[in-house]
This record gives C-alpha cells, structure tokens and sequence, in this order.
C-alpha cells in the first residue's frame, strides 16, 4: 500500500506541525489569566444584557473536535478514514489542553457567580447522519471527549 501522507493536504500538518503547537500551548496555558478571561468576558456581556436576561456561557468550554473547517472536508474526512491514529492523537492532544481550560471554565464560574449553564455543541451530523460512523467515535474520539468534560 502506498503512503498518501505526502499527497494529502493537512495531513503532515497534523501529523508533524500540530502536535508541536498544541505542546507549547499546554506548556504555556496559565489558568489565572483563563479565569479571568472567561469572567471578565462574561460579565462584559451580562451587563449589556442587562438584569432582565440571564446570559449562560458558550465558546469558552473546549473539547476535541473534528478539524474539518480546517483542513477542508474532503482532506479532513480522507486522513479521518486512512491515517485514524493521527486523527485519535490530535483528539488525545486537544483533550490534554481543554482539560486545562476547563479547569480553569469550572474555577470561573464559582469565582465569578455565573449561572451554571452551558451550551456544548459541535457539528458532527448533518441531515444525512453523522459525517463519521459512530464506531469510530467511539473508538477514537469518546474517551477524549469524556476526559476533556472531567472538570465540568
């Protein structure tokens, strides 16, 4: 069988150049400046709402995702399908760094006497089904999912 890795666009990226970055972000988050980000924002907002609306928190949690907006559909789902140990470590790597935030979400909201309530959602389906077979997901991107949402 022939390697595709040169031929596929973004998967070298994601491979080789990705992981390194997501390394130095976890290396360098720091947890008192993403509290405070998260509830400065929040209140920013709350206070153009005003009393009368209660604003709940959304874009702040982080969790894996699938890349495709990324990397483009077509790249994405082709390197998803062929190179799934590349897909799974770059799921692994994004838990290990929203795993950090969210310790940091769940500090923010106590600290910043938020309403607990989030919204968490990501475009995984559309009107045909999910855009990957749910076995795996399973396999190779619940366990990161599940770590990352721990602190919550």
């Amino acid at each position: 069988m022939y390697d595709l890795r040169c031929w596929l666009p973004g998967i070298l990226t994601l491979e080789r150049v990705l992981p390194l970055k997501q390394n130095e972000a976890i290396e360098e988050f720091n947890e008192e400046r993403r509290i405070q980000e998260i509830i400065n924002e929040e209140k920013q907002i709350q206070t153009k709402l005003g009393s009368d609306i209660i604003k709940s928190g959304y874009g702040f949690v982080s969790f894996p995702s699938l890349d495709y907006t990324i990397y483009g559909y077509a790249n994405y789902f082709m390197a998803y399908a062929l190179y799934p140990e590349v897909i799974e470590r770059h799921f692994s790597l994004q838990a290990d760094l929203a795993m950090l935030n969210n310790v940091a979400v769940a500090k923010a909201f106590h600290a910043g006497d938020m309403v607990p309530l989030y919204r968490l959602d990501h475009d995984m389906a559309d009107s045909r089904g999910t855009l990957v077979n749910i076995s795996s997901l399973d396999k190779l991107w619940f366990s990161h999912f599940e770590r990352s949402i721990a602190p919550l």
